[in-house]
């Protein structure tokens, strides 16, 4: 398992994305979203303003107030307060929606009390997901309680390939046009997953002569991968 390095990874667009999606679903059993992350804390949620953040959505933000007749300074918080749930587009409601024949099961990933990054240390990554159900491939365990995340696992079927062709690269699976982390699993193994928002890309290929197609593919790795390893344990 190994990732990408951040110049190559913005180099998983166009043939190579469309390739690499191509064969990730055709050889999957079954692929994993990261449908959104909610606020669940007791406390007032306070978030010191992004601009940037704020001027990259405007336009979303602005036509969301109009379209759901909401304060623009209410939607603006909103989506300082829950940039992967308060505000989502059309395109993505309709993109999810497109997925809902194949949806295998959604789960609330436990946010934890923050000190699951102590314990993995301890245990071991996988072993611990294994036996308590957090996370999913992309969370490295660190915990919070004010936070909740759903889960999305679907079934891999080539019908879906035109629609997750449809971001372009990885990099584009970002809300609020898409979910997040795309995932993708073997008899219930994940053997490739994203971080969409710190542009990562991991995989474990399932031996040395897919570790060479993938490579054929435009995949470069920065180090040797080790074969057929789990990254994470999912039941489905």
């Amino acid at each position: 398992m190994d990732k990408l390095p951040e110049d190559e990874y913005f180099s998983v667009e166009g043939k190579v994305y469309d390739d690499f999606i191509e064969y990730a679903l055709k050889t999957s059993d079954a692929f994993m979203l990261l449908a959104g992350s909610e606020y669940v804390g007791e406390e007032e949620y306070n978030h010191e303003l992004d601009f940037e953040i704020l001027a990259e959505n405007l336009e979303l933000c602005v036509s969301y107030a109009k379209s759901e007749n909401l304060p623009l300074n209410t939607v603006f918080m909103d989506f300082l307060r829950d940039q992967e749930i308060g505000v989502v587009s059309n395109e993505y409601k309709s993109f999810m929606k497109k997925l809902e024949p194949f949806l295998i099961k959604t789960r609330k990933s436990d946010p934890g009390d923050g000190s699951e990054y102590q314990k993995i240390q301890s245990e071991g990554r996988n072993d611990y997901y294994r036996k308590n159900g957090i996370g999913w491939p992309g969370y490295l365990g660190y915990g919070d309680p004010n936070w909740e995340n759903e889960i999305r696992l679907y079934k891999s079927d080539i019908s879906l390939l035109p629609h997750l062709l449809k971001p372009g690269s990885l990099e584009n699976w970002r809300i609020p046009k898409y979910p997040e982390d795309i995932s993708f699993y073997r008899n219930n193994e994940c053997w490739m997953y994203t971080v969409s928002h710190e542009r990562m890309l991991c995989i474990s290929p399932k031996d040395e002569e897919e570790h060479r197609l993938l490579e054929s593919m435009g995949i470069r790795f920065d180090y040797q991968p080790n074969y057929n390893t789990s990254i994470f344990h999912e039941e489905y």
